[in-house]
Parts: C-alpha cells; sequence; structure tokens
C-alpha cells in the first residue's frame, strides 16, 4: 500500500483538477467559473508531474516525507473535490457561492504547497535510500528481499532492483540466490612471522680417572666401567 500511497493521492489531484475544469469552464458556479477553470488547469498540470516523477523516483516516493506529501496530496485533492460539489449544490438551490468556492481553493494551495516542496525532496539525496538498503543488507550478511523491504521501509520490487543494480555496478559485494541476498565480506590474510631462537646447550664431560671414558658431569657413575665419579 504504502509504494502505491503516492501514486493513489497524484490521481486524485488530477481528477479534483477535471471536476474543477468541468465545473470552471461549463459556467455551473457563477462569479467563480474563471477561477475554477484556471485552478482545474494548474492542478491538471501538477497532477501529472507528480505522477511522472513518483514512477521515476520511487526511493523518495516511498520515504517517510514522501509518505507525508502523499497525505496532503489526498487530503487536498478531497478537498478540492468535496468543495467544489458543496459550491455546486449552494448554486443549486440559488444560495450565494462566496463561501463555499473558498474551500475547494484552500484544497488547491495545499496541493500547490506540495508541488514546491516536492522537488527539494527529489534534489536532496537521491542515493540516500540505496545507501540504506545496502547498510542494511551488509549488516545482515544473508536476508530475503521481503525482510529488506521490511526494514528499510521500501517496496519489494524497489528493493529488488536497487539489489541488482548495486551488484551490476559493483556498489554493493554480494550476489543474488533465488530471492535471497548473500553479502560477501572481504576477507584480509594477515601472514606473521616469529624468529626461531635457537638456544645452545653446552655440555661439559668428565674423564673416567680408571678407563678414560668421557661421562657427562653430574654421572655418578661411568657409563662404561662403572666407577665411582
Amino acid at each position: 500500500m504504502k509504494d502505491r500511497l503516492f501514486v493513489i493521492g497524484s490521481f486524485l489531484v488530477i481528477i479534483a483538477a477535471v471536476i474543477s475544469t468541468v465545473v470552471g469552464f461549463s459556467g455551473m458556479a457563477d462569479d467563480f467559473e474563471m477561477v475554477f477553470g484556471i485552478a482545474g488547469v494548474v492542478l491538471l498540470v501538477l497532477g501529472v508531474i507528480f505522477l511522472i516523477t513518483g514512477f521515476t523516483n520511487p526511493l523518495v516516493a516511498q520515504s517517510k516525507t514522501g509518505t507525508i506529501i502523499s497525505y496532503i496530496l489526498i487530503i487536498g485533492s478531497l478537498t478540492v473535490i468535496a468543495g467544489l460539489l458543496v459550491t455546486l449544490a449552494v448554486n443549486t438551490i440559488g444560495g450565494p457561492v462566496g463561501l463555499s468556492a473558498f474551500i475547494p481553493l484552500g484544497g488547491a494551495i495545499l496541493i500547490l504547497l506540495c508541488f514546491f516542496m516536492w522537488p527539494c525532496l527529489c534534489c536532496k539525496d537521491k542515493d540516500a535510500g540505496s545507501r540504506k538498503v545496502f547498510g542494511i543488507a551488509a549488516s545482515h550478511g544473508k536476508i530475503s528481499i521481503s525482510d529488506l523491504a521490511k526494514y528499510s521501509g521500501y517496496s519489494e520490487d524497489t528493493v529488488r532492483d536497487i539489489i541488482y543494480d548495486g551488484i551490476g555496478s559493483g556498489k554493493v559485494a554480494g550476489k543474488m540466490e533465488g530471492d535471497m541476498y548473500i553479502h560477501a565480506y572481504k576477507t584480509t590474510t594477515v601472514t606473521t612471522s616469529s624468529p626461531t631462537r635457537e638456544r645452545e646447550i653446552v655440555k661439559v664431560l668428565v674423564v673416567c680417572p680408571y678407563c678414560g671414558a668421557k661421562n657427562e658431569q653430574g654421572t655418578p657413575k661411568c657409563h662404561q666401567c662403572q666407577a665411582p665419579l
């Protein structure tokens, strides 16, 4: 649902724009025909721009700020539609249209504010979402696309595209096995060498006074004649 929220908001803006254009140029709103007509044309252009940029920047559209803007677009569009219906109802019964006309104009202003915020959001950091996905994938080592989408907050299709693009461009070290991403860690082999120390052992030999055989110092008896040393 989250990945479609911005698209839904964009479509509602287009629907509100069409209704506003029809009401404005059909002469059904008395003195506000021109205002509603111009507002409808402007909203139609904005709705198309929102829709195109939402598809081309899914990471931004599915971010927290993008979700907030989606809700504002939905509220603004519904306000425009509801305000136009109220205006038509008031005009039908012969009442003054004045105050009711400000309801759809208020919704149009909300949508216009979102339009000014959206380019700044798109240009803020396009790589932020990719870095977030790569970081989560690397920290888990082995993770499915569904879990990666759940932890990152993006849709599975968006996450899958990010991972495949990252592997292809070399931005992430890893591979895909089915729907599972396996991160490849770089290993470093450290070879240490320690000098071998050789200890020289000096043996003192004692000559047996009886047979002349040589024995190691400390030997109690001669190993040849068994005489005491």
